[in-house]
């Protein structure tokens, strides 16, 4: 008789599947949407400047920020990386711009894992000087992950864990750390 993976097995195996992503295990045709959700992310930070009560933002990002690894659209210095993902999702919001995914979100209501997962990938990536390989490998993982949480009752934040795959593989971490 077979018995049903438990809560902790499908999250080792789903860890396991992500972490042991490469750029060479991805089919073209992922890796090519991949890399037009990064620069559809990157038009959404473009479109959030539009905002005007947004104007400070970039002042008070520079005011915080010690480190200076991350760079921020139409910021004129760079910033920590969590900072600069900050800025970004703010930004992705302010318009209302973001991804949606319709068979994810049948499962639980809105789904817009990008406006976290971009902004958090690119500040990471650049912060670390990852190229755009390990970039793209993060943001792809990042997704499955996002997708296969989001029916999960009660509904977690799945964006939210997106995003932290992405900089935990951005990191080098792997499924034990």
């Amino acid at each position: 008789m077979d018995v049903a993976p438990t809560n902790l097995e499908q999250e080792q195996m789903l860890i396991g599947f992500v972490s042991d992503l490469t750029i060479n295990s991805l089919p073209s045709n992922i890796v090519h949407q991949a890399k037009r959700t990064i620069l559809e992310g990157i038009s959404w930070f473009y479109m959030g400047l539009k905002r005007e009560n947004l104007s400070p933002l970039s002042e008070f990002i520079t005011s915080v920020s010690s480190a200076k690894k991350a760079s921020v659209i139409n910021c004129g210095q760079k910033v920590e990386a969590c900072w600069a993902a900050y800025a970004h999702a703010a930004l992705a919001q302010a318009m209302e711009c973001s991804d949606g995914m319709r068979v994810a979100s049948v499962r639980g209501g809105a789904f817009h894992p990008g406006r976290l997962i971009i902004p958090v990938a690119l500040a990471m990536a650049e912060s670390l000087a990852c190229d755009g390989k390990a970039l793209i490998t993060s943001v792809v993982g990042a997704y499955e992950i996002a997708a296969r949480i989001q029916g999960l009752a009660p509904r977690p934040r799945s964006a939210v864990y997106g995003a932290s795959f992405a900089a935990s593989k951005l990191m080098g971490l792997d499924a034990n750390m």
